[in-house]
């Protein structure tokens, strides 16, 4: 049996956002600020399985590199 649950849309959608964040963060060279929002979207993104996780951090990049370059 897996340790991972079934996330519902909103934990899907929030670690979503973690992973866009951490990606913007690295290319701007910068760090996130600590606050509510972002330990409720890092607890969501910690709730997914590697896999799950590397899948959102290699779409983020891809967002990230794509949004650089167009501006």
């Amino acid at each position: 049996m897996s340790i991972y649950r079934n996330i519902t849309q909103t934990e899907s959608g929030k670690a979503w956002e973690y992973g866009l964040a951490r990606k913007f963060a690295d290319v701007l060279n910068t760090i996130l600020e600590v606050d509510k929002a972002r330990i409720k979207s890092q607890d969501s993104y910690d709730l997914l399985s590697q896999y799950e996780r590397y899948r959102i951090d290699n779409a983020a990049g891809e967002v990230a590199l794509f949004m650089m370059n167009a501006c």
